[in-house]
């Protein structure tokens, strides 16, 4: 979803004709399909009665959140969206990093199985670099009393 900042604050008709007008005078093209309205409101009842925005006689789209500058942004002004979205993002990357280094071994050592590769090449999979990273920031917090994250992560169990 494309959006476009154009106005800021309360906005009412007299704002959107100006914004109109002068786009006409300077031979600009208003799209009011990229326009989107977001209300926000910190009123407890959460709830907004207002007139719609009409840019070329069509009601623009009011909508819950939106992408600006690539972050979203709600009308609660939570970052839900923002945040999980990226979460699905960085869920996929390590699954498409390591079938890239397993295309890439093939092409390098296409008559090495990938285990063996790796050995040749002097690398460890993507996999076992990631654990080992995790297992050394986690020990980095249990060892520092004055970490703030330490009191949210317990010791680990050995079975």
């Amino acid at each position: 979803m494309e959006t476009h900042t154009a106005l800021t604050g309360p906005v009412n008709t007299t704002s959107i004709e100006i914004l109109a007008s002068r786009a006409a005078s300077d031979m600009f093209q208003l799209n009011e399909r990229k326009f989107k309205e977001m209300r926000i409101c910190f009123s407890r009842s959460g709830t907004l009665d207002l007139n719609p925005i009409v840019i070329n006689d069509k009601q623009i789209d009011v909508v819950s959140h939106a992408k600006i500058l690539g972050v979203d942004i709600s009308s609660d002004l939570k970052w839900i969206h923002h945040v999980s979205e990226r979460s699905v993002f960085y869920d996929v990357l390590p699954v498409c990093q390591e079938a890239l280094q397993k295309r890439a071994r093939r092409i390098i050592f296409p008559c090495f199985m990938y285990d063996e590769a790796l050995v040749k090449a002097s690398l460890v999979a993507l996999s076992d670099r990631r654990q080992a990273l995790t297992d050394k920031l986690f020990k980095k917090i249990l060892d520092n009393r004055d970490n703030k994250l330490r009191n949210l992560l317990s010791a680990p169990t050995k079975c």
